[in-house]
Order: structure tokens, then sequence, then C-alpha cells
């Protein structure tokens, strides 16, 4: 609602001033009002998603630090630290580790609100993005509440964590072997190819295809397909190493 009035206002500045002044278009409201409307829709999908955006990035860098996590934690109950000061000492490095918001909340919580550890604990575990840190906080207030060693846990959990990223790794660097493959094939092997058929083509005259002569298949090829290409091997490369 308040983006409309807002965009329409610039997009018919920007209209008159180009398209109308210098180009010499006849005004017209329909162009700043479509403009608006998409610019609106634009405005309204960005502030829906962004949230969603922030906890799936705070998700990958627990995921992805969760060996280092559980280390760290089973060093300090190795050494004699009660839960509060294991927790605590995380929030002080939770930048390190990729935690600083579930950190911090803890911290607010136990020092701020009077919290007990446990419930804190709990309660963080419910509101974690990660299913993992989730299952690993249980776990550990399980382990605490039956008199256990969590320190036993924490070292089986970092195993297995150490376990999920050797697999993930792997998965990774077959994905972007076959990243690697579509960049070979699609963006070195097919330009040289197709180039080198047009250009026998073209030296024969005519169409080639659907009425498009040889010249236009090249133009085409150079300022669409590659890029277009190009940018979705790009994005799909990105996609799988943030993921790790």
């Amino acid at each position: 609602i308040i983006s409309f009035p807002i965009s329409f206002f610039i997009i018919k500045i920007l209209y008159d001033l180009f398209f109308v002044s210098l180009l010499g278009y006849p005004p017209n409201l329909t162009y700043p009002i479509i403009g608006a409307i998409i610019t609106s829709f634009g405005v309204y999908g960005i502030s829906f998603l962004y949230p969603y955006y922030l906890a799936g990035k705070l998700k990958r860098n627990i995921d992805k630090n969760l060996v280092y996590i559980t280390n760290f934690m089973s060093i300090l109950a190795s050494a004699g630290a009660t839960t509060e000061e294991i927790f605590l000492s995380l929030a002080r490095v939770g930048d390190i580790y990729g935690i600083k918001p579930i950190a911090r909340s803890i911290v607010k919580s136990l020092q701020f609100l009077g919290k007990d550890i446990f419930t804190t604990l709990d309660e963080e575990s419910k509101r974690s993005p990660s299913r993992y840190f989730s299952e690993l906080i249980q776990g550990f207030l399980a382990s605490v509440k039956a008199g256990g060693k969590p320190e036993d846990y924490l070292l089986t959990m970092s195993d297995k964590y150490i376990e999920l990223r050797r697999r993930m790794l792997t998965r990774i660097i077959h994905q972007l072997n076959m990243a690697a493959e579509i960049y070979v094939a699609g963006l070195v092997a097919l330009p040289i190819i197709f180039t080198t058929m047009m250009s026998i083509m073209g030296l024969l005259g005519g169409e080639v295809i659907a009425g498009l002569s040889a010249d236009i298949l090249l133009s085409l090829m150079s300022y669409i397909f590659l890029p277009l290409t190009a940018t979705a091997v790009i994005i799909y490369i990105d996609m799988v190493v943030s993921g790790a």
C-alpha cells in the first residue's frame, strides 16, 4: 500500500523526463501504473521472503559449524564447566561459529530475564532454524538431566557430524563435477561446433532453420544462449558452494 504511490510517483517522473521530454512520447499513465503495480508486488515479495532468507542463512551457518560447536562444548564439559558456563562461553565466540543470534538470546534469557538454563535451552532448541542443532541441544539436556556425561554425548555427536560433513562435501564435489561438464559441453565445445557449422552454412547462403539465416543464429548464440547458459552455471555453482 505504501510502496504503490511512492513507486508510481518516481516512475511517473522518470517516464515524463526521458520518454516524454527527450523522446517525444505522448503523456501516458498506463506504464507508470503498471510499473508501480509490479514494484509494489516486488517489494511485498521481498519483505515476505526476507525473514525466510535470514533463517536459511542462519541455518546454513550453524550446520556447517556443528562439528566445531560440539568440539568446543565437549572440551569445556571435559574441563568440568557447568551448563551455564558452556553456553556463556559459546556466546562469547558466537561470531566464529555462526551462532551469534542464538547465543545472544540465551545470554539475554539467563542474565536479564532470570530464566534457568534448562528452560532457556529448551526454548532455543524449538526456535532454532537448524534441525541438527535442535537435536544437539535436546540430547545435551537429556544427558545432563539423566546424570550422564555430557562430554561423551558431545564427542559422539561430533563424530556423527564429521561423517555428515564428509558425505555432504562428497556430494558437493560430484555436483561441481557436473557443473564443470556442463560448462565444457555448453560453453566451450558447443559454441565452437555451432560457429563452424553456421560459418559453412553462411557461405552457402539461404535460410538455415525457421526462416533464420546463419548470421542471425550466430547472433542468438552469442548474445542470448551463451550469456544465459553462463549465468545459469554461475548461479548453480553459487548455490552448491553456499551449501558448503
